[in-house]
């Protein structure tokens, strides 16, 4: 025979055990959820350093249709023309040999100074740039 006693014992068990069920639970769901903020963040990360490395290579390659004076005169940050949170800055050096010149682009985030790239190519003089 069940007494009241007995009954009030086995729902107090039954409450603890859910207790604990839940707090496991809980430790075990925060590491996860603190492991997707993380590759969130790291995703976010990448996504800006790749659109920064493809604007750096498009002013790249617009630079090496420029001529070489024109390189040489602008050398402060401008600022991008679409995308207007990066600014950019072609760089030109005389590199090893006669006609050869390093064409250096750098590209940086306006409010994120940390994300930022350089992209350098060699480049010879032509006839018509001398």
């Amino acid at each position: 025979m069940v007494t009241r006693q007995s009954l009030k014992e086995q729902s107090g068990l039954v409450l603890i055990e859910i207790v604990l069920s839940l707090l496991l639970i809980s430790l075990v769901l925060m590491p996860l959820t603190s492991l997707f903020i993380g590759s969130n963040k790291i995703f976010s990360n990448s996504r800006e350093m790749t659109k920064a490395i493809f604007l750096a290579q498009e002013i790249l390659e617009e630079s090496l249709g420029r001529d070489l004076q024109y390189l040489s005169e602008n050398r402060d940050f401008q600022n991008h023309p679409v995308f207007t949170d990066y600014k950019y800055r072609v760089d030109i050096a005389p590199y090893q040999g006669n006609n050869l010149f390093k064409i250096t682009v750098t590209l940086q985030e306006i409010t994120n100074s940390r994300v930022s790239c350089t992209l350098s190519t060699i480049r010879t003089m032509e006839k018509d740039d001398y």
